[in-house]
């Protein structure tokens, strides 16, 4: 496969598994409160992880700081992230939640280039103008 493919394949999944993945938390939250569902969500989530590792023997035996630190910081980020679309999901329109909120990408490319000093070809910069630009239409 080529170098690039199987990154973009689980790319695409990726895709297909949080589209479903918010499309079944906003069924979820037409019955139950958002924080419930969202804690349901993530325990289920990470019993799925867990399992991920032992089968495919991926568990640690070493431990690196800096990785727990920041694994940790993106637990809060996520949390807090998860929080905020369960509680939009259940007070807003689907489309335009999950639409806006799948925009992340574009805070993750400025914090790589101002703190991680990594570069942004010209077209990846049009491409976050052009997101800029979709969440502004979205959302009026």
């Amino acid at each position: 496969m080529h170098c690039m493919g199987r990154p973009i394949l689980l790319a695409v999944v990726t895709m297909i598994a949080w589209g479903l993945w918010a499309v079944f938390a906003r069924l979820a939250t037409d019955s139950i409160l958002p924080e419930t569902a969202m804690g349901i969500s993530y325990a289920v989530g990470t019993l799925v992880a867990v399992t991920y590792m032992g089968a495919t023997r991926k568990v640690p035996t070493a431990v690196v700081y800096d990785g727990l630190f920041y694994a940790a910081l993106a637990g809060v980020a996520s949390a807090a992230g998860g929080i905020a679309l369960y509680a939009a999901l259940a007070r807003g329109d689907a489309a335009v939640v999950t639409t806006i909120s799948a925009l992340y990408f574009v805070v993750a490319a400025v914090i790589a280039v101002v703190f991680l000093e990594e570069s942004l070809q010209m077209t990846d910069t049009a491409g976050i103008l052009l997101a800029g630009i979709a969440i502004a239409l979205i959302a009026n």
